[in-house]
């Protein structure tokens, strides 16, 4: 049929490795492989001993391969062939392998319009000055993903690090989405040499506590003009804290997503979105959750009140807060003010307070409302049985 059949784009799709696979299956897909020139796409997923064999079936040059994906669920130092090339190749997504930054696939691959590297694994000689010089070379480029595997250490890393030419600055001017996963050393010493006049959306998951200055971030963010910022989930669960903003023209995208691990989420979220005040100014609705379950221990002495309240500060902007059943307690504990604090000086602009719950609750912001009213500011609340909001990192 292959032989005799129009020469129609032959797609690669193989998603189901997890149990083996077929021996008329690979008959089939080997004799696909003979029609190099016709195969638009590759996608494989699985685990190693059910993929590896395709991997190196697949050492070859594929003239017309404008997609190639391969993902790994086996944390393992499978390399990709070194003699494989894709000229047209304009999307590659890849996904714990070991090839390094250096290898064949990418030096060659200067017209990528996607790249993705994802669980980069320790074994890989990943050098940042190689990655600043790839991306370089891609002009076209508009989304660009890259994830270490949680094992790669500090140490392993600090080599690559010291190796960065200080004269290295590279322009992405096409880039829309960048998304990191790693050692926040790593980003910073990556973000102090690039700029993305473009970029509308910015995915950072940091493996460790932040070492480095903010203002590196910042100003990768400010000098970024198409990063539009206009509502804010922020979530807290037991691992650390994620936040999600999200552009008011299309609200199911996500603008900017921060993921920190900590054991005191609301201390390193005070302290770190205080940094980002400048550029979380256009934030107008706020969604305040907790996911998972937890102990109130320690969630509601007088040292939270102030981080929380200095949190609240981040956003100071805002019109619309929400919040969720699991925080209700704290953050109404928080709105409360001192005797010597006005109560404008919190969320001054705020016109709507809104909260999930199963229940009614509006004794727990009953304070606090009454605050506003006699200041000449008030709020209105508003009692939702849920709220969703979409997130996808």
């Amino acid at each position: 049929m292959l032989a005799h059949s129009p020469p129609f784009p032959l797609p690669i799709i193989i998603d189901h490795f997890d149990y083996g696979i077929w021996s008329h299956d690979r008959h089939g897909i080997m004799l696909a492989l003979l029609h190099r020139n016709r195969v638009r796409r590759i996608r494989l997923t699985g685990h190693i001993p059910f993929i590896e064999w395709l991997i190196v079936a697949i050492d070859y040059e594929f003239p017309m391969l404008e997609y190639l994906c391969i993902t790994l669920k086996d944390n393992a130092a499978l390399k990709f062939p070194r003699t494989f090339q894709a000229p047209q190749l304009r999307h590659l997504v890849l996904a714990n392998l070991a090839s390094s930054i250096g290898s064949p696939l990418l030096t060659g691959a200067t017209g990528l319009v996607t790249l993705s590297l994802q669980y980069i694994h320790p074994s890989a000689n990943f050098c940042s000055s190689e990655l600043l010089q790839r991306v370089s070379l891609m002009p076209q480029l508009e989304i660009l993903r890259i994830e270490f595997h949680s094992s790669v250490s500090r140490r392993e890393l600090e080599h690559e690090l010291s190796h960065i030419p200080n004269n290295s600055y590279v322009t992405l001017p096409n880039l829309r989405l960048f998304g990191f996963g790693g050692l926040s050393s790593y980003l910073e010493a990556f973000l102090s040499q690039i700029t993305a006049p473009r970029l509308e959306a910015l995915h950072i998951a940091f493996f460790d506590r932040l070492t480095f200055s903010i203002s590196c971030l910042l100003h990768f963010m400010i000098t970024s003009k198409d990063l539009r910022l206009r509502r804010a989930l922020l979530s807290f669960d037991g691992e650390g804290v994620r936040l999600w903003v999200y552009p008011l023209e299309t609200p199911e995208s996500i603008a900017f997503a921060l993921r920190v691990y900590s054991r005191h989420p609301i201390s390193a979220a005070a302290q770190i979105f205080n940094a980002f005040r400048p550029v979380f100014s256009p934030v107008a609705d706020l969604t305040l959750e907790y996911e998972g379950h937890r102990s109130s221990t320690g969630w509601q002495n007088e040292a939270t009140r102030i981080e929380w309240r200095a949190l609240l500060r981040s956003f100071n902007d805002v019109k619309i807060l929400h919040v969720a059943d699991g925080l209700i307690r704290e953050v109404s504990h928080s709105l409360l003010f001192n005797g010597g604090e006005p109560p404008i000086d919190l969320l001054p602009e705020l016109k709507k307070l809104s909260y999930s719950a199963s229940r009614n609750r509006d004794k727990a912001f009953a304070k606090f409302m009454d605050a506003r009213q006699n200041a000449g500011c008030p709020v209105t609340l508003v009692h939702h049985l849920e709220r969703t909001i979409p997130r996808s990192l």
